[in-house]
């Protein structure tokens, strides 16, 4: 399996300090830390890849599943609804969010399905045939 994840703190900060901000989409609460970067899980399958996000507070029309270049991305934007009255607290946030993982040969890209329900979105991948274990009979 090739799946290559990264995240914004595994950048070095030279990096930052040279090019500014990462390329990637994060959302940045107060004090420039990140403020709703989806969970995710990744696991491998026997004929498949699959990736399950969390995604409280977003509607299936604010999400957006794109394969391109061999890089799966999720984007989309948690809105929250802004009420009325003092505010004591306030520990959810809201705005845009991406996440994006480079995948492997082995999968592709014409097989990929994705379901959404109860603000979890399920992504599977399939392998291609020339990919899947084969089973040898022994003589």
């Amino acid at each position: 399996m090739n799946v290559s994840l990264y995240r914004r703190n595994a950048l070095p900060s030279l990096f930052r300090d040279v090019f500014g901000e990462d390329p990637f989409t994060w959302i940045q609460g107060e004090e420039g830390q990140p403020c709703f970067v989806p969970q995710v899980d990744i696991r491998e399958a026997e004929n498949a890849l699959a990736l399950e996000f969390d995604l409280p507070g977003v509607s299936k029309e604010n999400l957006k599943v794109e394969f391109n270049d061999g890089i799966l991305s999720i984007t989309g934007e948690r809105k929250l609804v802004e009420q009325k009255g003092r505010y004591f607290a306030r520990e959810r946030c809201s705005g845009r969010f991406a996440r994006s993982f480079r995948i492997g040969d082995a999968y592709d890209p014409r097989k990929i399905a994705a379901a959404f329900k109860d603000g979890m979105l399920s992504v599977e991948i399939q392998k291609k045939e020339e990919s899947k274990p084969i089973t040898v009979d022994i003589q």
